[in-house]
């Protein structure tokens, strides 16, 4: 390390800045961080989703593919040719979700249609350091507009009403 960056190094830390390297440049994921307990029942208080840092996907036990970063009260996954994975920390019956996993810290896992899926954040992705039951929708038809995303996994997030008017359309 050079002096220069060695002085700047310390002086951020003299001032409380700590600087670590872009997740996604380490040369292994964080540890699964786990929050011990019961799974209680999400209330809205309780707030959102969020799956920052380090976002990575299992899917059946297998090796893990990073994913973007989402954040939002549902929040969607797409492995490659499967759809997209709707998840919510509230059960909501009326737009199709079932209950199908729980998330605990920075880790979420998902059991729905056969398939096991498991999420792992470098930071905790559901709220207040408990762990919550977590509700999923599966719409195996969407896939990404573009199509040079479509053999990449996707993630994102979508608000209730476009889950609505989803369902309503495939009611017509």
């Amino acid at each position: 390390m050079g002096r220069s960056r060695l002085f700047l190094t310390m002086e951020l830390r003299r001032r409380g800045i700590e600087l670590t390297p872009p997740a996604n440049q380490g040369s292994s994921p964080p540890p699964d961080p786990t929050i011990p307990g019961v799974p209680r029942q999400f209330v809205a208080a309780d707030a959102e989703f969020k799956t920052q840092l380090f976002l990575r996907l299992s899917v059946n036990g297998g090796p893990e593919t990073d994913l973007p970063s989402a954040r939002g009260r549902l929040i969607w996954f797409s492995p490659s040719g499967r759809g997209r994975y709707i998840l919510s920390l509230v059960p909501r019956p009326e737009l199709g979700f079932v209950k199908a996993g729980e998330a605990r810290g920075g880790y979420l896992n998902l059991q729905m249609g056969g398939d096991s899926f498991v999420l792992t954040s470098g930071a905790s992705i559901a709220p207040a350091g408990a762990p919550y039951f977590v509700y999923a929708l599966h719409d195996p038809e969407w896939e990404p507009a573009a199509s040079s995303q479509r053999d990449k996994p996707q993630a994102g997030s979508v608000g209730p009403e476009e889950i609505a008017s989803l369902r309503k359309e495939q009611v017509k």
